[in-house]
């Protein structure tokens, strides 16, 4: 969380970037399912958001909860059809990765993958199961 904090408290040249860089930590989310989510995969209302839609990676489909503020992150919900990030790219992402945490005094590699472990921790921090449909 400090680590976190210290990325939200360094500016950046694009926020388009940093919202998607949140997003992540936030969602768990890979970069793939991040860069063609729509908006008719965002539903529900506030206190009750989540994302419905298939892994590009894996296509099993997915009913992710997301907090207001992932939701506030994704900006003015636009066309139905519409991705929710239509500019984002992976190359300037990944680029950003490796100078936004040093700014920060983050002195770590940093990548994408990685922020689903940041979620994937934060989550087992705060007591969350993240297994609850293994099969035993």
């Amino acid at each position: 969380m400090d680590e976190i904090r210290k990325l939200l408290e360094t500016p950046v040249k694009d926020d388009l970037y940093k919202k998607v860089v949140l997003l992540a930590i936030l969602t768990g989310l890979r970069f793939c399912d991040v860069k063609y989510l729509t908006w008719n995969q965002v539903r529900g209302e506030r206190d009750s958001y989540y994302l419905q839609f298939r892994q590009r990676k894996t296509y099993k489909p997915q009913h992710v909860y997301i907090s207001n503020q992932a939701f506030e992150l994704m900006g003015e919900r636009g066309n139905p059809e519409a991705t929710v990030f239509p500019k984002v790219n992976y190359n300037y992402t990944r680029d950003m990765l490796k100078t936004w945490p040093k700014q920060a005094g983050i002195n770590k590699h940093l990548t994408f993958s990685c922020l689903r472990h940041t979620y994937a921790t934060l989550q087992l921090d705060h007591g969350t199961d993240i297994l609850p449909y293994q099969n035993y």
